[in-house]
């Protein structure tokens, strides 16, 4: 039985400012794929997935997330 290696992932998390606020991002290869909410709005402690069939949960938060990518329906 051969064994496959997984492709490894270029994924990173940064934080920039935006309009005078500091926003958190999660990118995959170059594309911001999810953006953390901010407190007092409906989406605070949550990640907002940008790009299709991304998710992303916190996981012992707040030090670990997980990333899954779930696949798009295309209608």
């Amino acid at each position: 039985m051969s064994k496959r290696k997984r492709p490894d992932l270029k994924m990173k998390m940064y934080v920039v400012e935006e309009g005078g606020r500091p926003e958190m991002y999660i990118e995959h290869e170059g594309v911001r794929i999810a953006k953390r909410g901010h407190a007092d709005t409906p989406h605070a402690r949550t990640w907002i997935s940008l790009q299709p069939g991304w998710v992303v949960r916190d996981r012992d938060y707040p030090n670990g997330i997980e990333v899954e990518y779930v696949g798009a329906n295309l209608q």
